[in-house]
């Protein structure tokens, strides 16, 4: 090896250790070792670098599309024509001529009006057991799954990767175990990720992406956070000075915005250079194991340290003892371990600095066996997925270019300009004139001796072409049309004569529009629910309390336990979203009350599937009576504090109503010990 070389590799990570007695070949082997693992470190990050550099089309489609959501849309860089070697954006352009940009951002309200249409029709996950004798430990991770979706405020979550579909065409979030501050525990965090921090291998061609064998994010932190994630031994931070010896630590600046840092992102160097760029990636990679299956015991699994040779002896070995206890040959054959050598794919994390130094570096700790992301694309077609926002902006352009031009046009129009001839003066001055001439009831006296009629006359011209306005309104249309912000969508008043089944029907189908992103949405929600509950069944290994909106099916689900899922046949799990909208939950308590008034359930099992506010705590005033009732007291004396509390409900509940005619009607109450 050169001495160069030597001094990279002790300069790059201090790894080359010359220990007490070893042998020097030893220690040019392990340099080697050392040295080619560097190599590599350095051809992914340029890897990394490539695919980086491939989305920048994305990026700028969706930094443009968010300047116009934002209303910045005379933004858009243009030659300036008095020196067409110089940029300028279209706003300074328009402003050399003495006019004003004019905005009206039609794109901030529809992309409201879609997150409004989000949030009104709310669900919830629900993890569903395909056996039935599974219910029980489905409705426990159904609990585990909304605790966790809760912590991570999944609902503002939701907005953001909603944002970034319609402006950029994907959504990227991550999910990972990892230790709360705030909490002061670990748990399942999710994380939204910003797309210009993130990249992937672009030549992959799958619509659901799942050829993807490369993906990863940037990441610029503090030095407390550097110190926090890769700091593991003594001398770990004098080796990351020496990694980021280029990085001037300073304070906050007055231009350190998370906007400005963003639009002028690097791959290689942080926007802020008082922070340190870390470059995280996920890489597939394949190596040779030993796939065994044990017949005997019934199992699967890949041996990545023993060869076909080692499971043949272990096979013979099981084989000959067997035959010594006088067992069958058809026995024994089904009883033996099949092996073979196969190519097993694996993912494997590194994260590197961007001289290509590897800080740390493992193979997936999850049990899914994959990266920790969460990709969700509009309908991807060619590689390419097209962002709702991009139709858009050309349309709202035109329209803030035509309100321009009717501006400029009203401001240098005449407007009540007065062409007065001289004879008609009669001596006064032009002001005097002016006031007599806009005064209330004035009288102008003028000499006409010369036989000839010179009267003032007042100019008025119009200002605006004709058709500007229609075409304007046209435009409008159009951008409603496109976006699908029907006037019956935005719930505008119809005109009158307009049948009310007719303006249903109009919203119902403005809603076809955005049909595609709410399903794509959903799949979102699907895919993060069944990332965090894989996650939270590997890592939840103490009992634990999942039970966040006081009601539960039985007492079972309220907590997690972690015993019971080993009794879980897996892939008998499927995660569906469930309905949460006021509607439904309407029509959830007419059935309860339905069943409860044809006495087909007792109170304590509708209160229990009720999701009224208060049908908690009248439960729990039920079982409180119940074991009353046990320790030996009367049922009047039992049952006054219920009675009394159920008449402080409001009387319009018509469920709380029936509940209380039927405890009243009920002296032995079915819904309590008999021998009461």
């Amino acid at each position: 090896m050169r001495k160069e070389d030597l001094k990279r590799i002790k300069a790059f990570g201090g790894r080359l250790r010359r220990e007490q007695g070893e042998d020097i070949g030893k220690q040019i082997a392990r340099a080697l070792h050392v040295y080619k693992e560097e190599q590599g470190d350095v051809a992914l990050l340029a890897e990394c670098r490539n695919d980086w550099e491939q989305m920048e089309s994305l990026r700028e489609e969706h930094r443009r599309n968010q300047r116009y959501k934002n209303g910045k849309q005379w933004e858009d860089l243009m030659r300036d024509p008095d020196d067409p070697t110089h940029l300028i954006t279209e706003r300074e352009n328009i402003s050399r001529t003495g006019r004003t940009a004019m905005v009206h951002n039609f794109i901030q309200t529809t992309v409201r009006n879609i997150e409004g249409q989000m949030l009104s029709n709310p669900s919830k996950p629900t993890v569903v057991a395909r056996s039935e004798d599974d219910a029980p430990l489905g409705e426990m991770l159904t609990n585990t799954v909304q605790k966790a979706l809760e912590l991570n405020e999944f609902d503002t979550h939701k907005i953001s990767i909603l944002e970034s579909m319609l402006s950029a065409g994907i959504g990227v979030g991550k999910v990972r175990y990892t230790y709360w501050f705030t909490k002061n525990r670990t748990d399942v965090k999710l994380d939204f990720i910003n797309v210009n921090r993130f990249f992937f291998n672009q030549d992959c061609e799958s619509p659901t992406l799942d050829d993807i064998y490369r993906i990863g994010e940037i990441h610029d932190l503090t030095w407390n956070e550097l110190l926090r994630d890769f700091y593991s031994k003594e001398g770990d931070a004098d080796l990351l000075r020496d990694f980021y010896a280029q990085v001037r630590e300073r304070g906050p600046q007055p231009h350190d915005r998370a906007s400005d840092n963003i639009s002028n992102l690097d791959f290689y160097g942080a926007a802020n250079s008082g922070k340190y760029r870390v470059i995280e990636v996920w890489n597939k990679r394949v190596r040779v194991v030993t796939y065994v299956h044990d017949q005997a015991r019934g199992e699967e699994f890949f041996d990545e340290h023993h060869d076909e040779a080692y499971w043949r002896g272990v096979n013979a070995q099981r084989v000959e003892q067997m035959r010594q206890f006088g067992i069958s040959e058809d026995v024994i054959q089904k009883r033996t371990v099949i092996c073979k050598r196969i190519v097993e794919e694996y993912w494997e994390a590194r994260w590197l600095t961007p001289s290509g130094i590897c800080l740390k570096k493992m193979e997936t700790p999850y049990e899914h066996q994959t990266h920790p992301y969460v990709i969700i694309t509009m309908p991807r077609v060619d590689g390419i997925s097209q962002p709702i926002l991009t139709g858009l902006n050309d349309i709202n352009r035109s329209i803030n270019r035509h309100l321009t031009m009717v501006d400029f046009a009203l401001g240098s129009a005449a407007k009540g300009a007065l062409l007065v001839p001289k004879s008609v003066m009669g001596g006064m001055s032009e002001d005097d004139f002016a006031r007599a001439y806009t005064k209330t009831n004035s009288v102008i006296v003028y000499d006409d001796a010369r036989g000839t009629v010179n009267k003032p006359e007042q100019l008025s011209s119009s200002p605006i072409p004709i058709g500007a306005f229609d075409f304007l309104q046209l435009e409008m249309n159009l951008l409603k049309e496109v976006s699908g912000l029907s006037g019956a969508m935005q719930g505008q008043v119809a005109n009158s004569n307009t049948p009310a089944s007719l303006y249903a029907q109009q919203a119902q189908n403005s809603m076809l529009n955005f049909v595609v992103l709410f399903d794509r949405l959903t799949k979102y929600s699907q895919y993060v629910c069944e990332k965090i509950l894989r996650v939270a069944m590997q890592y939840y290994t103490t009992r634990r309390l999942v039970n966040i909106n006081g009601q539960a099916y039985n007492d079972a689900a309220a907590y997690y336990e972690p015993q019971m899922i080993e009794k879980l046949i897996d892939w008998n799990v499927v995660v569906a979203e469930s309905a949460d909208t006021p509607v439904f939950r309407q029509l959830n308590e007419d059935m309860l009350r339905y069943l409860f008034e044809s006495q087909a359930i007792n109170v304590e099992m509708m209160l229990e599937n009720s999701s009224m506010p208060f049908a908690q705590k009248l439960l729990a005033q039920i079982r409180a009576a119940r074991e009353q009732l046990d320790a030996g007291q009367s049922v009047a004396t039992a049952t006054q504090p219920l009675m009394s509390a159920m008449r402080e409900l409001p009387a319009s509940s018509a469920a709380t109503q029936g509940a209380l005619r039927y405890i009243e009607a009920s002296p032995k109450l079915d819904f309590l010990p008999q021998s009461a």
